[in-house]
């Protein structure tokens, strides 16, 4: 059983880690909005997918060290990137309603 506590307070520790490098595809993301604001949506959502899976590849490959701290707390991958994914969605959309209102008003 896992102690939510705990959880949360994981989930807090990962989603910083796992947001300083998904902040690089929000910020395009916001610029491709910008540039075409018609079209763009498509490729947002492609460029977020892309990003998930590479920072989901690039954590379970080279910071194999850091998930094994939430290991021993008895959360699994599943538990940490599905909330972190979560959350950077809804970020992403509040980021980019305001990016819309601050440019076309």
């Amino acid at each position: 059983m896992v102690d939510y506590k705990n959880w949360w307070f994981s989930i807090k520790i990962f989603y910083r880690e796992f947001n300083i490098y998904n902040l690089i595809f929000t910020i395009v993301s916001v610029y491709l909005l910008y540039i075409d604001p018609v079209h763009s949506i498509k490729y947002i959502f492609w460029l977020k997918v892309v990003g998930y899976a590479a920072i989901t590849i690039y954590f379970t490959s080279y910071k194999k060290e850091r998930l094994y701290f939430f290991y021993n707390l008895g959360i699994n991958r599943k538990r940490l990137f599905i909330p972190a994914i979560i959350i950077d969605i809804v970020t992403l959309i509040i980021i980019l309603m305001l990016a819309n209102y601050f440019i076309y008003g």
